[in-house]
């Protein structure tokens, strides 16, 4: 969800497309923001009797420290909410989170913080799942 067009490669579009891989780019979302959140309920509804893992890369976030650091992305805040949209289903088994750089103490504190919030806001909504 979220790809930069720019940032991709034609191999990973033929790829994707090839694989019947649902997916949708960040720039769209500039124009829809509502659209994510249509989005997410699509990905939602797709995974059902699917595994599924979270794979989110922080360089992915707006100004969030990392190897490819970006003006222009998600806000956290909508990360969080994905992370506790796709971690609520009893499909999703799994978090990863890469690409967090940071060159400074302060950059470490954002990056230790946004990581807990995000181990936190997938863990509470697993155990939410998986009791119901």
């Amino acid at each position: 969800i979220g790809l930069h067009k720019a940032y991709n490669s034609e191999h990973i579009y033929t790829f994707l497309e090839q694989n019947n891989c649902y997916h949708t780019f960040f720039e769209d979302y500039i124009k829809n923001p509502d659209g994510f959140y249509e989005d997410l309920n699509i990905i939602c509804d797709r995974a059902k009797n699917k595994i599924l893992g979270l794979d989110i890369d922080m360089d992915s976030i707006a100004f969030m420290p990392s190897s490819a650091f970006t003006p222009s992305g998600f806000q956290l805040e909508q990360v969080r909410y994905l992370v506790q949209k796709i971690g609520s289903l009893k499909e999703t088994k799994y978090l990863h989170l890469t690409e967090g750089a940071a060159n400074d103490e302060p950059e470490k504190k954002t990056i230790g913080k946004t990581l807990a919030y995000l181990c936190w806001d997938f863990i509470s909504q697993k155990q939410n799942a998986l009791s119901n």
